[in-house]
Protein backbone atom coordinates (compact mmCIF):
# COMPACT_ATOMS: atom_id res chain seq x y z
CA UNK A 1 0.00 0.00 0.00
CA UNK A 2 1.71 2.88 -0.97
CA UNK A 3 1.10 6.89 -0.56
CA UNK A 4 1.57 9.53 -3.09
CA UNK A 5 2.21 13.00 -1.24
CA UNK A 6 1.45 15.76 -3.25
CA UNK A 7 4.39 19.00 -3.24
CA UNK A 8 4.00 21.65 -4.87
CA UNK A 9 6.99 22.76 -7.33
CA UNK A 10 6.16 26.44 -6.38
CA UNK A 11 6.96 26.30 -3.09
CA UNK A 12 9.98 27.18 -2.08
CA UNK A 13 9.77 26.14 1.59
CA UNK A 14 8.50 23.00 0.91
CA UNK A 15 10.46 21.52 -1.34
CA UNK A 16 13.78 21.28 0.76
CA UNK A 17 11.33 19.00 3.04
CA UNK A 18 10.55 16.92 -0.02
CA UNK A 19 13.96 14.40 0.35
CA UNK A 20 12.34 13.77 4.28
CA UNK A 21 8.74 13.23 3.33
CA UNK A 22 8.37 9.31 4.80
CA UNK A 23 6.16 8.91 2.12
CA UNK A 24 6.29 5.29 0.02
CA UNK A 25 6.30 8.01 -3.20
CA UNK A 26 6.82 11.68 -3.98
CA UNK A 27 4.69 13.91 -6.72
CA UNK A 28 5.72 17.06 -7.68
CA UNK A 29 3.46 19.10 -8.74
CA UNK A 30 3.61 21.07 -11.50
CA UNK A 31 0.47 21.48 -12.64
CA UNK A 32 -2.99 22.30 -10.88
CA UNK A 33 -0.48 23.70 -7.80
CA UNK A 34 1.41 26.34 -9.50
CA UNK A 35 -1.34 28.80 -9.98
CA UNK A 36 -0.07 31.97 -11.40
CA UNK A 37 3.49 30.30 -11.40
CA UNK A 38 5.10 29.63 -15.08
CA UNK A 39 6.24 26.25 -15.24
CA UNK A 40 9.93 27.46 -16.63
CA UNK A 41 9.81 29.18 -12.97
CA UNK A 42 8.75 26.10 -11.04
CA UNK A 43 10.98 23.90 -12.82
CA UNK A 44 13.97 26.05 -12.16
CA UNK A 45 13.02 26.00 -8.33
CA UNK A 46 14.26 22.34 -8.65
CA UNK A 47 17.65 22.70 -9.51
CA UNK A 48 19.17 22.30 -6.24
CA UNK A 49 17.44 18.91 -5.63
CA UNK A 50 18.65 15.58 -6.82
CA UNK A 51 15.34 13.61 -7.66
CA UNK A 52 14.82 10.54 -6.03
CA UNK A 53 13.93 7.25 -7.41
CA UNK A 54 10.12 7.48 -6.13
CA UNK A 55 9.63 11.13 -7.18
CA UNK A 56 7.41 11.79 -10.40
CA UNK A 57 6.64 14.86 -11.57
CA UNK A 58 2.71 15.78 -12.16
CA UNK A 59 2.67 17.33 -15.54
CA UNK A 60 -0.18 18.64 -17.93
CA UNK A 61 -0.43 17.20 -21.12
CA UNK A 62 0.26 20.77 -22.87
CA UNK A 63 3.50 20.49 -21.83
CA UNK A 64 6.16 21.79 -23.90
CA UNK A 65 8.92 19.55 -25.37
CA UNK A 66 11.78 21.15 -23.80
CA UNK A 67 10.30 21.58 -20.46
CA UNK A 68 9.51 17.94 -20.54
CA UNK A 69 12.97 17.65 -21.59
CA UNK A 70 14.04 19.98 -18.79
CA UNK A 71 12.55 17.73 -16.02
CA UNK A 72 14.19 14.34 -17.65
CA UNK A 73 17.57 16.03 -17.77
CA UNK A 74 17.28 16.65 -13.44
CA UNK A 75 16.61 13.40 -13.10
CA UNK A 76 12.88 13.25 -13.48
CA UNK A 77 11.71 9.67 -15.15
CA UNK A 78 8.37 8.67 -13.41
CA UNK A 79 5.16 11.41 -14.81
CA UNK A 80 1.66 11.49 -13.62
CA UNK A 81 -0.09 12.91 -16.38
CA UNK A 82 -2.75 15.13 -15.54
CA UNK A 83 -6.46 15.65 -17.09
CA UNK A 84 -6.04 13.07 -19.47
CA UNK A 85 -8.96 12.17 -20.99
CA UNK A 86 -8.84 10.02 -23.98
CA UNK A 87 -6.21 7.28 -25.76
CA UNK A 88 -5.04 9.78 -28.16
CA UNK A 89 -3.46 12.35 -25.12
CA UNK A 90 -1.91 9.54 -23.86
CA UNK A 91 -0.16 9.09 -27.49
CA UNK A 92 0.43 12.80 -27.97
CA UNK A 93 1.97 12.93 -25.02
CA UNK A 94 4.39 9.64 -25.91
CA UNK A 95 5.11 11.91 -29.12
CA UNK A 96 6.77 14.17 -27.39
CA UNK A 97 8.90 11.97 -25.17
CA UNK A 98 10.27 10.02 -28.58
CA UNK A 99 14.04 10.74 -28.27
CA UNK A 100 13.67 12.34 -24.99
CA UNK A 101 14.78 9.48 -22.88
CA UNK A 102 17.96 6.93 -22.78
CA UNK A 103 16.10 5.12 -20.47
CA UNK A 104 12.83 3.45 -20.04
CA UNK A 105 9.71 6.35 -18.67
CA UNK A 106 7.04 5.49 -16.22
CA UNK A 107 3.73 7.13 -16.87
CA UNK A 108 0.49 7.09 -14.81
CA UNK A 109 -2.40 9.12 -15.51
CA UNK A 110 -4.98 11.27 -13.60
CA UNK A 111 -8.86 10.62 -15.09
CA UNK A 112 -10.24 13.74 -13.90
CA UNK A 113 -13.72 14.62 -16.14
CA UNK A 114 -16.86 12.80 -16.96
CA UNK A 115 -14.99 11.79 -20.45
CA UNK A 116 -12.31 10.49 -18.89
CA UNK A 117 -14.77 8.39 -17.03
CA UNK A 118 -16.41 7.56 -20.65
CA UNK A 119 -12.95 6.61 -22.13
CA UNK A 120 -12.00 4.18 -18.63
CA UNK A 121 -11.59 1.64 -20.85
CA UNK A 122 -9.17 2.85 -23.84
CA UNK A 123 -7.15 4.91 -21.16
CA UNK A 124 -6.53 1.56 -18.59
CA UNK A 125 -5.57 -0.46 -21.60
CA UNK A 126 -3.06 1.61 -23.02
CA UNK A 127 0.03 -0.52 -22.94
CA UNK A 128 2.03 2.31 -21.52
CA UNK A 129 -0.13 3.25 -18.82
CA UNK A 130 1.07 1.35 -15.54
CA UNK A 131 -1.21 3.20 -13.45
CA UNK A 132 -4.53 5.71 -12.83
CA UNK A 133 -5.46 7.87 -10.05
CA UNK A 134 -9.34 9.69 -10.16
CA UNK A 135 -8.88 13.34 -9.59
CA UNK A 136 -12.29 13.57 -7.71
CA UNK A 137 -12.29 17.52 -6.68
CA UNK A 138 -11.30 18.60 -10.83
CA UNK A 139 -14.24 15.73 -11.88
CA UNK A 140 -16.86 17.56 -9.31
CA UNK A 141 -16.12 20.99 -10.53
CA UNK A 142 -16.54 19.63 -14.13
CA UNK A 143 -19.51 18.15 -13.15
CA UNK A 144 -21.28 21.28 -11.06
CA UNK A 145 -21.22 18.60 -8.21
CA UNK A 146 -20.74 18.98 -4.24
CA UNK A 147 -17.79 16.95 -3.59
CA UNK A 148 -17.81 14.40 -0.85
CA UNK A 149 -17.67 10.64 -0.46
CA UNK A 150 -20.95 9.65 -1.63
CA UNK A 151 -21.31 11.66 -4.79
CA UNK A 152 -17.97 10.97 -6.19
CA UNK A 153 -17.85 7.12 -5.21
CA UNK A 154 -19.16 5.68 -8.30
CA UNK A 155 -17.05 7.47 -10.50
CA UNK A 156 -14.47 6.62 -8.41
CA UNK A 157 -14.91 3.13 -8.32
CA UNK A 158 -15.45 2.88 -12.46
CA UNK A 159 -11.57 3.87 -12.01
CA UNK A 160 -10.68 0.97 -9.77
CA UNK A 161 -12.62 -1.65 -11.60
CA UNK A 162 -10.96 -0.36 -14.84
CA UNK A 163 -7.40 -0.51 -13.62
CA UNK A 164 -8.21 -4.06 -12.33
CA UNK A 165 -9.72 -4.76 -15.04
CA UNK A 166 -6.46 -4.34 -17.02
CA UNK A 167 -3.91 -5.27 -14.02
CA UNK A 168 -2.96 -1.60 -13.29
CA UNK A 169 -2.33 0.30 -10.17
CA UNK A 170 -4.79 2.52 -8.75
CA UNK A 171 -4.68 5.02 -6.38
CA UNK A 172 -7.17 6.47 -4.27
CA UNK A 173 -8.08 9.90 -4.07
CA UNK A 174 -7.17 12.82 -2.41
CA UNK A 175 -8.99 14.14 0.90
CA UNK A 176 -8.71 17.75 1.50
CA UNK A 177 -9.79 16.54 4.95
CA UNK A 178 -7.20 18.05 7.09
CA UNK A 179 -8.60 17.71 10.84
CA UNK A 180 -11.65 15.24 11.41
CA UNK A 181 -9.36 12.09 12.11
CA UNK A 182 -12.33 9.75 12.31
CA UNK A 183 -13.63 10.28 9.02
CA UNK A 184 -10.02 10.18 7.10
CA UNK A 185 -9.36 7.12 9.19
CA UNK A 186 -12.56 5.83 7.76
CA UNK A 187 -11.80 6.60 3.77
CA UNK A 188 -8.26 5.20 3.86
CA UNK A 189 -9.94 2.03 5.67
CA UNK A 190 -12.87 1.87 2.89
CA UNK A 191 -9.84 2.46 -0.07
CA UNK A 192 -7.93 -0.58 1.79
CA UNK A 193 -10.98 -2.90 1.91
CA UNK A 194 -11.91 -1.80 -1.59
CA UNK A 195 -8.36 -2.51 -3.24
CA UNK A 196 -6.78 0.26 -3.95
CA UNK A 197 -2.93 0.27 -4.31
CA UNK A 198 -2.74 3.25 -2.42
CA UNK A 199 -3.63 7.00 -2.11
CA UNK A 200 -2.82 10.20 -2.87
CA UNK A 201 -2.40 12.68 0.50
CA UNK A 202 -1.06 16.31 0.53
CA UNK A 203 -0.61 17.11 4.30
CA UNK A 204 1.62 15.33 6.89
CA UNK A 205 -1.25 14.77 9.26
CA UNK A 206 -2.77 13.15 6.79
CA UNK A 207 0.21 10.99 6.03
CA UNK A 208 0.99 10.25 9.59
CA UNK A 209 -2.84 9.01 10.19
CA UNK A 210 -2.61 6.78 6.33
CA UNK A 211 0.78 5.08 7.98
CA UNK A 212 -1.48 4.23 10.72
CA UNK A 213 -4.43 2.80 9.09
CA UNK A 214 -3.59 2.04 5.63
CA UNK A 215 -2.73 -1.45 6.58
CA UNK A 216 -4.84 -4.89 7.44
CA UNK A 217 -6.36 -5.45 10.89
CA UNK A 218 -4.93 -7.60 13.41
CA UNK A 219 -7.89 -9.83 13.20
CA UNK A 220 -7.38 -9.72 8.93
CA UNK A 221 -3.58 -11.15 9.08
CA UNK A 222 -4.15 -13.72 11.97
CA UNK A 223 -6.91 -15.15 9.56
CA UNK A 224 -4.36 -15.05 6.69
CA UNK A 225 -1.64 -16.72 8.78
CA UNK A 226 -4.21 -19.78 9.76
CA UNK A 227 -4.83 -19.88 5.91
CA UNK A 228 -1.34 -19.99 5.20
CA UNK A 229 -0.57 -22.66 8.07
CA UNK A 230 -3.50 -24.96 6.19
CA UNK A 231 -1.76 -24.33 3.05
CA UNK A 232 1.96 -25.63 4.45
CA UNK A 233 0.38 -28.66 5.99
CA UNK A 234 -1.40 -29.73 2.77
CA UNK A 235 2.06 -28.99 0.81
CA UNK A 236 1.20 -25.62 -0.76
CA UNK A 237 -1.55 -23.69 -3.03
CA UNK A 238 -1.39 -26.23 -5.93
CA UNK A 239 -2.89 -29.16 -3.25
CA UNK A 240 -6.12 -26.71 -2.34
CA UNK A 241 -9.21 -26.75 -3.52
CA UNK A 242 -11.19 -25.71 -0.26
CA UNK A 243 -11.68 -25.41 3.36
CA UNK A 244 -13.23 -24.58 6.17
CA UNK A 245 -11.10 -22.29 8.60
CA UNK A 246 -12.69 -20.72 11.72
CA UNK A 247 -15.98 -21.32 10.56
CA UNK A 248 -15.34 -19.56 7.43
CA UNK A 249 -15.47 -20.98 3.94
CA UNK A 250 -11.96 -20.54 2.09
CA UNK A 251 -12.10 -21.34 -1.66
CA UNK A 252 -9.60 -20.10 -4.21
CA UNK A 253 -11.01 -16.87 -5.44
CA UNK A 254 -10.21 -15.90 -1.31
CA UNK A 255 -6.60 -16.71 -1.69
CA UNK A 256 -5.30 -13.17 -3.56
CA UNK A 257 -6.37 -11.41 -1.03
CA UNK A 258 -4.91 -13.69 1.81
CA UNK A 259 -1.69 -13.68 -0.91
CA UNK A 260 -2.02 -9.66 -0.83
CA UNK A 261 -2.79 -9.32 3.02
CA UNK A 262 0.22 -11.51 4.08
CA UNK A 263 2.77 -9.91 2.17
CA UNK A 264 1.53 -6.39 2.93
CA UNK A 265 2.12 -7.76 6.55
CA UNK A 266 5.65 -8.74 5.34
CA UNK A 267 4.60 -12.48 5.59
CA UNK A 268 6.04 -13.68 2.23
CA UNK A 269 2.68 -14.41 1.09
CA UNK A 270 0.92 -17.86 0.46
Amino acid sequence: MKSFFFVPAGNKKLLPKASSIPASDIVIDLEDALGNIPIEDAIQNLKDYSVRENWWARIPTTIRKEHLKELYTRGFGKFLLAKIESRDQIDGFISKSTNIAAKNLSFMVLCESPLAIVNLREIASHDIVEGLGFGSHDYCQAVGMKHDFENVNWARLSVLNYSKAFQKFVIDIASMNIDDENAFTAECVDGKDKGFDGKFLIHPWQLDLFQKHWKFNDADLQFALKVKEYMDEIGGVQNFSVANIDGKVVELPHLNRIDLILKSSNYGGL
